[in-house]
């Protein structure tokens, strides 16, 4: 349900409703003796109401917003229904307040800046996890360490960080009940017309460049360390994630394609690049 107040200005209502029913086969138990046919089943139930206060004065371009401001103030609140006491509760607990604010900078007629913060928290018996780390709709997206967690809320209920163009999904396992992530472009027109005859005709029109740097991070509790000390007494980033690269994006007709190369540093060391194929627009 959506209520405008005036052009530019609306407050949201969202419910959504999650079911999720697993079992797993299981060969040997704790004391490594095999066991037939037996399954470990978890489950999980969410029922999650949200309200949205939402400004929206952007332009747009090609690929993404060239002028105007954006941002998306939310609560969402999920109840834990009659099942208060349970050992193994289906229903989850806890509530979630975010924060995104956008601005977009026209510098000239073809080039842009564009500004974005975000930040959240969330709290209660079962507070859903923040994971720092890629991009929306990654093409050639890879996890930390080739793995996905397995835990049933880390898989369905958490909430990935993006865009942080220095790290895998998943990066910050294990950690993140708030969050925020700052992210810095300089947008400009960098190929104006590519045509090409073989192997395939082609032709392309305004592929547009961009400059980024990305900062931000994902803890529990009062335990955000902004630097700490590695085992050759070193000083380095700790939660603090930052990284910086440069990308292309066009418009192919039916949708952008993005691609990014972005290199992550702790302040001492830099990562070697990671290069990421998206699809959709800028933020």
């Amino acid at each position: 349900a959506s209520y405008p107040f005036s052009k530019y200005n609306r407050v949201e209502l969202n419910v959504g409703g999650y079911a999720v029913d697993r079992a797993r086969w299981v060969d040997y138990d704790e004391a490594n003796n095999l066991i037939e046919d037996y399954r470990a089943k978890a489950r999980r139930r969410v029922l999650l109401p949200e309200l949205a206060y939402i400004h929206d004065t952007v332009l747009w371009g090609s690929t993404g917003p060239i002028n105007g401001s954006r941002y998306r103030f939310s609560y969402a609140y999920s109840p834990d229904i009659g099942q208060n006491g349970l050992v193994n509760r289906p229903y989850a607990e806890f509530y979630t307040l975010k924060g995104d604010i956008r601005s977009y900078f026209r510098l000239g007629n073809d080039y842009s800046w564009a500004s974005r913060v975000t930040g959240g928290i969330s709290d209660g018996p079962d507070p859903q996890n923040f994971f720092l780390g890629g991009v929306s709709n990654w093409i050639n997206r890879r996890f930390e360490n080739n793995q996905i967690p397995d835990a049933i809320d880390d898989f369905y209920f958490s909430s990935f960080i993006v865009p942080f163009r220095g790290a895998d999904y998943f990066e910050k396992r294990g950690t993140g009940n708030r969050f925020f992530l700052v992210n810095q472009e300089f947008r400009y027109p960098m190929v104006e017309s590519l045509r090409m005859r073989w192997p395939l005709p082609l032709s392309i029109r305004d592929i547009r460049g961009v400059l980024f740097t990305d900062v931000g991070a994902a803890w529990d509790d009062n335990t955000f360390k902004l630097t700490a000390e590695d085992e050759m007494g070193k000083r380095r980033l700790a939660d603090l994630q930052t990284a910086y690269g440069f990308g292309m994006r066009s418009w192919l007709g039916f949708f952008v394609l993005r691609w990014d190369v972005a290199w992550a540093t702790d302040g001492v060391s830099t990562t070697q690049p990671r290069y990421y194929f998206s699809i959709g627009a800028e933020y």
